[in-house]
């Protein structure tokens, strides 16, 4: 999990919450992920999500109301989310078909929260939302989500054979997820940005499941098994990322 200015971003596998060390998450290949955002705060936050540097809701916002949560399946399209996020391997094929980003694994989350002032005028925007979810209208165009910019993409660039821990984020299972239209007041002006980056090896090895943040640490030097809030070996002292 990662929390800033009272907003929580996590990343759920199996409906199971998976650690987070220093802004990355490790994940096992062709995991089907979801992300969800919780909002601290005693106002609504509108956010806007991004993956693989691509707009994952439609170039809207989701309206996370105060001291609630949203759990995202999947690329939103015209209100719904017709398939969920997957996470797959970089291969060699993908990178020399598509090519490589440099936003390649990481999603981008950028938030706003409401204004706290009294006797601020209230504007209603075009927005929507899923009960009890909500999207704003951001007068963007909207886009293709599901063509080149989540998975394929024209760039030809060449990529030599490898074998690494960087993937992407492709349409997996179908989903049934939908929204419907919601509405904020004014906004603050400051956004707010967290990055998480997505990896599928850790230290050269493959994961065969993920990484929960109640998942034992086996320390790579000596092998104890380590508590999941360790930072360090407790026998050896080796650091366990």
């Amino acid at each position: 999990m990662m929390y800033l200015q009272k907003l929580v971003a996590a990343v759920k596998v199996n409906g199971k919450v998976l650690r987070e060390n220093d802004g990355t998450i490790y994940v096992p290949f062709n995991s089907e992920y979801s992300i969800t955002i919780k909002n601290l705060e005693s106002v609504k936050a509108v956010v806007s999500i991004s993956i693989d540097g691509t707009n994952v809701t439609d170039n809207r916002e989701i309206i996370v109301m105060p001291n609630s949560s949203v759990e995202l399946e999947g690329f939103i399209k015209n209100k719904k989310v017709a398939n969920k996020f997957k996470f797959i391997e970089r291969t060699s094929a993908i990178s020399n078909y598509r090519g490589n980003k440099l936003e390649d694994g990481l999603i981008r989350i950028s938030f706003k929260f409401e204004k706290k002032q009294p006797n601020v005028p209230i504007y209603y925007i075009n927005s929507w939302h899923t009960s009890p979810w909500n999207y704003r209208e951001t007068g963007v165009a909207p886009m293709d989500l599901y063509g080149a910019s989540t998975c394929c993409s024209t760039s030809k660039a060449k990529a030599r054979a490898f074998n690494n821990d960087v993937g992407i984020t492709t349409k997996g299972s179908e989903s049934e997820q939908s929204f419907i239209l919601g509405s904020v007041k004014e906004l603050e002006s400051e956004e707010h940005v967290m990055v998480l980056a997505l990896k599928g090896e850790r230290k050269d090895k493959k994961l065969s499941k993920p990484i929960e943040t109640t998942s034992k640490i086996v320390c790579d030097c000596c092998g104890k098994k380590n508590k999941s809030s360790n930072k360090f070996c407790g026998r050896c002292g080796t650091a366990l990322f």
